[in-house]
């Protein structure tokens, strides 16, 4: 199966494949944007990823075609009266690396920017559905146990809590202190006990039947 980045670069590569944009270039960019997605991305959103690092791609390749242009020395006209052995081709200065670092730099800073910001607001959204999540499993533990709802919304349940032991307490707590009423079934089970007790005591009242 393929990596976030691999399915990232292949789709980048295609997209820039006809503007002469290095291998190193097209790694940079794919670095960047893999910070965008996530491993629940789904295929359309690495292409939207894809897309949207197209246009940094042009501006890099048109601004090293634009250094690479302006490194190259104008070639000195020769003067013409005597036929002169021709001078060897000056070879062209190769462009500093610093300086190619530092504009691919530039160029990224806006989408490094963009993407800092999706992040944000991606974890932003995943604690909300999280707190959500939780309120909801305690509103229904709540309800089945017949908890008051204002009463449980200013009940604070620590994140990390069992819920069903915290509201399993407080409820004990409300019955005990004679603030709720006993379930039926509650109820039940200790008039049954309470027979049970009253049929065992009048046994032992009884003669013994020998």
């Amino acid at each position: 199966m393929s990596t976030l980045s691999e399915k990232l670069r292949k789709l980048l590569s295609e997209a820039c494949k006809d503007m002469g944009l290095t291998s190193n270039g097209i790694d940079s960019l794919c670095e960047i944007g893999v910070q965008g997605l996530t491993e629940t991305s789904s295929d359309d959103d690495i292409k939207k990823m894809a897309d949207s690092l197209v246009p940094f791609a042009k501006a890099m390749q048109g601004e090293i075609t634009r250094k690479m242009s302006k490194s190259k020395p104008e070639p000195k006209p020769e003067p013409k009266p005597e036929p002169k052995p021709e001078p060897e081709p000056k070879k062209d200065p190769k462009p500093d690396p610093n300086d190619f670092a530092e504009t691919i730099k530039g160029l990224l800073a806006p989408l490094n920017e963009k993407l800092e910001k999706l992040s944000a607001e991606n974890e932003k959204m995943k604690a909300e559905r999280a707190k959500a999540e939780r309120s909801a499993q305690i509103a229904a533990k709540a309800k089945d146990l017949g908890l008051p709802d204002f009463l449980v919304r200013k009940l604070g349940i620590a994140d990390d809590a069992d819920i069903e032991k915290e509201l399993t307490g407080l409820k004990q707590e409300l019955v005990a202190s004679n603030l709720m009423p006993k379930d039926a079934a509650q109820v039940q089970a200790e008039a049954s006990n309470e027979m049970k007790a009253m049929a065992a005591k009048m046994a032992d009242m009884l003669p013994d039947n020998k």
